[in-house]
């Protein structure tokens, strides 16, 4: 499945990120990873966003936009995959309840490609 739109709920970031609005995904993941890197004072800004996908499939995520932590949607799907194909990941998705294990087979379900950022 393809991500297609980007519903912001609410951020730390205030600004155009802290209106709900939905976003083309390309135009969210610019605007997310310019506020990730504009914030240099420590922390970062939780932002929670509902990923809107080509399949009518729709996953609520909070982002933490930092240069450190989280840059977008992509980037944020993309460590969490990371993790999960780790040992300690793989025990996490041995032992998750139900809808957590289905949170985590859609994640793997996603993809990406040079027009989503």
């Amino acid at each position: 499945m393809k991500p297609i739109f980007v519903e912001t709920l609410w951020s730390e970031a205030g600004g155009d990120l802290d209106t709900r609005q939905v976003w083309a995904f390309h135009a969210f993941e610019l605007a997310a990873a310019k506020e990730a890197m504009a914030h240099t004072s420590g922390g970062y800004l939780k932002t929670n966003v509902n990923v809107l996908f080509d399949n009518g499939t729709r996953i609520q995520m909070r982002l933490d936009l930092a240069p450190h932590d989280t840059h977008g949607v992509r980037h944020h799907v993309g460590r969490y995959l990371e993790h999960l194909d780790t040992p300690r990941g793989r025990d996490l998705y041995n032992q998750a309840d139900p809808a957590s294990r289905a949170f985590y087979d859609a994640l793997r379900a996603i993809r990406f490609d040079d027009t989503t950022a």
